[in-house]
């Protein structure tokens, strides 16, 4: 599980897709840049924890081919709209439709990684231990 604030991901990638991709894949796995000119280096050091969560991020970089990074980079920022207190206590990995912004509603009917059911939005690569 990863903790991250996606506002401060969206400012520092400027919203560009593969620069989300590897701020996530940065906090997943914690890996220092190679050498200044890796691209990682102008995020390696910065603190990107946060209140929104990924159960499961390994499964975005082993199942990336599965969809477009712009796809996976909206399953990053629909997840961060769940709330982690809320998975604390109740272990809940969905969210409510009704919580999220008209922008976001749509982005979901268009995203194969997000699923809605009975006003739900699931997430494909977020399972619980007990799920698994």
């Amino acid at each position: 599980m990863i903790r991250y604030n996606w506002k401060k991901i969206a400012k520092d990638s400027n919203n560009k897709v593969s620069d989300i991709l590897l701020i996530v894949w940065y906090i997943t796995y914690e890996y220092p840049p190679t050498s200044k000119r890796d691209r990682l280096f102008k995020f390696y050091g910065k603190d990107y924890s946060g209140d929104s969560f990924l159960l499961n991020p390994e499964f975005i970089y082993k199942h990336r081919k599965s969809a477009s990074d712009s796809e996976w980079a909206e399953y990053i920022a629909v997840a961060s709209y769940r709330s982690y207190n809320e998975y604390l206590t109740t272990n809940k990995l969905t969210i409510e439709l009704a919580q999220l912004p008209k922008a976001v509603q749509n982005i979901i009917k268009m995203n194969r990684l997000l699923k809605v059911e009975d006003d739900k939005v699931y997430f494909q690569y977020e399972k619980s231990q007990k799920e698994k």
